[in-house]
């Protein structure tokens, strides 16, 4: 009687320790809105940075959306978008302006 006691205590002390959600896998995962493919102009040119690394390859996002090296974004749809010089696209490619982005957050919080 005391092994089956024995062995039904393993068992369960085994399932819970599988069942764990360890906290560093998490962490590991790059989050979707930390993606941001930035336009800079580099000799003349217009140059697609992601995260601060320049571009090799074109990208083609999971939403079927492409990000090209010239800063020509071109939708599922087969429209197409040009970054301008200081305009992000986020891993979606909607494109954002972070000049005017923090323009409208000073004057959402400035007081009048």
């Amino acid at each position: 009687m005391k092994k089956v006691i024995v062995l039904i205590a393993a068992c369960i002390f085994s399932l819970s320790a599988m069942a764990q959600d360890y906290q560093s896998d998490k962490s590991q995962k790059p989050t979707p809105s930390s993606v941001k493919y930035c336009a800079k102009v580099k000799d003349g040119k217009i140059m697609v940075m992601q995260n601060d690394k320049d571009l090799t390859v074109d990208v083609k996002l999971a939403n079927g959306t492409t990000i090209k090296m010239d800063g020509t974004i071109v939708k599922s749809d087969g429209t197409q978008t040009m970054l301008k010089n200081g305009e992000c696209a986020d891993n979606t490619g909607m494109v954002m302006n972070p000049k005017s982005t923090d323009k409208m957050n000073e004057e959402k919080s400035s007081p009048k």
